[in-house]
């Protein structure tokens, strides 16, 4: 599934002439709406509206905002702003702080050198963030809309290519004045401090990084996650490069030599820098726990097969993870495994590492567990629904099995357990990392 509709939404964007569309107010316009497009035809649409469904404020978040709006004055004016990072903290460290995973080499090196923009506002990090407040900025900024022609070319091609347009002018106007906002915001944040260098540690940054080429600030994507060959946040047709009209970082950082190797990724330079976290392996004692991996979007199935597992192996504890973006739905699983006590629910309490090596294995679709897990030497079950194949790059691996069926479970714990002849991660490269500094100035 997912290599085909690939094949057709980059057949579509060259044929098409997508990439040609001229920019909006300094945007390229195709760039920084092919993500949201793609995923209206890779998810389910009552799984994509959970993706972007925003939890309901409490009134303790209420509080940290405020918060944040006495502390952004101190913070702004105190921070350099050479180094600016993007950042999404979602590990958890001995002392119950959450820190960037990605991001942390780069930050120890910095100390206090260094302006952090912070999505995790909710928890406390182990180092000071800024709220940037955009969302209530934006207020004040004159935002321009979509133009209809290009709407109307884009729907267009969407017919054509794909059999039906599933976009509606509401939902890309939303996103490009969403980016136009940003670009506006980063625009001024990197006149006033300064900046030098970007790194971005998290999703769809298109505005900063058009701000920072406008700029002349040079832009580096830290890798967050698995770089699958249908990830379209990375991927481009082939005919696509670094001089085209996108909004793509110059430089990728990734964990290892593994990654970005069997795709298109128009960047200048990838420089594979590692890192310590993930290439560690915890040693744990094993409890002999089965792991699912849950998100979002694979949630209910997830959640099911569980069900039917647990109540096919009652010797056997499960231990169902949730993603961060699951943690407001808590209550939901909590109803949903109460009457089977072999079905923990963790959200934060633990660090991923460490119940991998609690596991005798790990079940997921599609996760970037699966090459921790393996780094760990543990068996990896992939379900196969939905986008499973978006990891089809190791399905060969010995210790990754592809299961249809709960009751197939117990002839996979029986299999033995390989030797990893890949590495998907290696240690942090102190010197690369300090090479990276000399950029830009």
């Amino acid at each position: 599934m997912s290599v085909e509709l690939l094949n057709r939404f980059f057949q579509m964007e060259t044929e098409g002439g997508l990439f040609n569309l001229e920019k909006e107010e300094d945007l390229p316009l195709w760039d920084i709406l092919r993500l949201h497009i793609y995923f209206k035809y890779y998810y389910p649409p009552k799984e994509l509206d959970k993706l972007f469904k925003l939890p309901r404020r409490k009134w303790k978040d209420y509080l940290s905002l405020g918060l944040d709006l006495l502390n952004m004055p101190v913070y702004f004016l105190t921070r350099p702003g050479r180094n600016v990072f993007l950042t999404t903290s979602r590990g958890l460290n001995s002392d119950n702080k959450y820190f960037d995973k990605s991001a942390i080499p780069f930050l120890l090196e910095l100390g206090h050198n260094c302006f952090i923009i912070e999505t995790n506002l909710r928890e406390q990090t182990q180092y000071k963030t800024y709220n940037a407040f955009i969302s209530v900025f934006k207020i004040f900024f004159k935002l321009k809309d979509l133009s209809k022609s290009a709407f109307l070319k884009i729907s267009e091609v969407l017919t054509q290519s794909l059999g039906e347009s599933r976009v509606t002018y509401h939902d890309l106007n939303t996103v490009y004045k969403s980016v136009q906002a940003d670009y506006i915001y980063y625009k001024w944040l990197f006149k006033v401090k300064n900046t030098r260098r970007l790194f971005i540690s998290r999703g769809n940054e298109k505005g900063a990084v058009m701000a920072a080429k406008k700029l002349g600030v040079l832009t580096f994507e830290l890798q967050h996650a698995s770089i699958e060959f249908d990830n379209i946040l990375y991927t481009y047709p082939a005919s696509i490069s670094c001089i085209n009209n996108i909004a793509f970082p110059e430089y990728l950082l990734t964990y290892g030599d593994y990654w970005g190797s069997n795709m298109n990724i128009p960047c200048k330079n990838i420089i594979s820098i590692g890192n310590d976290i993930l290439f560690k392996r915890n040693d744990t004692a094993c409890d002999n726990s089965v792991l699912i991996i849950s998100t979002i979007i694979h949630g209910e199935e997830l959640s099911r097969l569980t069900l039917k597992m647990a109540q096919e192996n009652p010797s056997l504890n499960f231990v169902y993870k949730l993603h961060i973006n699951e943690y407001k739905i808590v209550n939901y699983y909590n109803n949903l495994f109460s009457a089977h006590g072999n079905i923990r629910i963790v959200q934060n309490e633990e660090d991923v590492s460490s119940l991998i090596s609690k596991s005798q294995l790990v079940v997921l679709i599609i996760s970037t567990v699966l090459y921790e897990a393996l780094n760990q030497n543990k068996k990896v079950a992939v379900y196969k629904k939905m986008n499973y194949d978006s990891q089809s790059g190791v399905f060969g691996h010995s210790n990754v099995y592809l299961f249809d069926e709960s009751t197939e479970l117990k002839r996979i714990l029986s299999e033995r357990i390989y030797p990893s002849t890949i590495n998907f991660f290696k240690p942090s490269d102190k010197i690369v990392i300090q090479s990276v500094f000399e950029l830009g100035g």
